[in-house]
């Protein structure tokens, strides 16, 4: 896990940005562009694989390196869900966590947004994507192969979506550590651990779901709200699982944003 650089004055971050994927580093590069430069946004870029095994914890552990005083965080999608995990073992450090589109803890909410996705995935894409990932020849064609299969999986979960003004060109995807990751969070809910260790999660915390996100926020809610009784629910119309880049919701949600970090 990378740290973010410091603004130009030296003063900290007042806003942590947690990436989604796992393994798509660089993807809220967009929104912390987007956000006022007050806020000082930083997004933290997981480590990659390759070094030490990807679990939850570890990139817990990343995060605690360099969250080391209350502070205010938002995650996006899986970087939604791993800030869960860290304010569950590190309360102290959390002043107020944003979850932005984030993933599934039940059976029911996950098949739900299976449902959903599959309603939208031409299947024969899909599967000439992934053939392109797995049989890559090269690290440099597996990237792209990854790439553009990741590009197709967010163009479904997209409403209306605008190009980004601010694209990311200088990290690249992981898709070993997407893997890697994925299989030991998944770990974590099989074996009952998540989303129970969130009931030590004190700070206040605040779930914004796009309508037309295939993640369904009613549902993920009801999967959070027993563990984190302080869990405010707010459904965004018009709204894919990326706010920042949906035409119709992108002025709200940077407003919701701002308005939030002031109270």
């Amino acid at each position: 896990m990378l740290a973010p650089a410091l603004a130009e004055d030296n003063l900290p971050p007042k806003l942590f940005l947690i990436h989604g994927g796992p393994g798509a580093q660089g993807s809220l590069h967009g929104l912390s562009n987007a956000l006022p430069i007050e806020l000082r946004p930083r997004e933290i870029l997981q480590r990659y694989s390759g070094k030490v095994p990807l679990t939850v914890n570890q990139h817990v552990a990343d995060m605690a390196a360099i969250i080391q005083e209350p502070s205010n965080i938002l995650g996006h999608s899986w970087g939604a869900m791993l800030t869960l995990s860290f304010a569950s073992q590190f309360p102290h450090l959390c002043r107020r966590l944003i979850l932005v589109g984030c993933g599934t803890y039940s059976t029911k909410s996950r098949a739900e947004y299976e449902r959903r996705i599959n309603e939208r995935t031409d299947p024969i894409r899909k599967a000439e994507l992934k053939a392109a990932v797995a049989n890559a020849g090269s690290d440099i064609e597996r990237q792209a192969a990854f790439r553009a299969y990741a590009e197709y999986a967010t163009s479904l979960q997209a409403h209306s979506p605008i190009a980004d003004p601010f694209p990311d060109s200088g990290t690249e995807l992981d898709p070993d550590g997407h893997a890697e990751t994925w299989r030991d969070a998944m770990r974590l809910q099989s074996e009952g651990i998540e989303p129970a260790r969130f009931a030590s999660i004190a700070c206040p915390v605040t779930l914004i779901q796009g309508r037309q996100d295939p993640h369904p926020g009613e549902l993920i809610y009801d999967d959070l709200k027993p563990h984190i009784p302080q869990l405010e629910y707010v459904e965004l119309p018009d709204c894919g699982h990326e706010p920042w880049l949906e035409k119709y919701a992108r002025d709200d949600f940077l407003n919701l944003i701002q308005h939030l970090l002031s109270e």
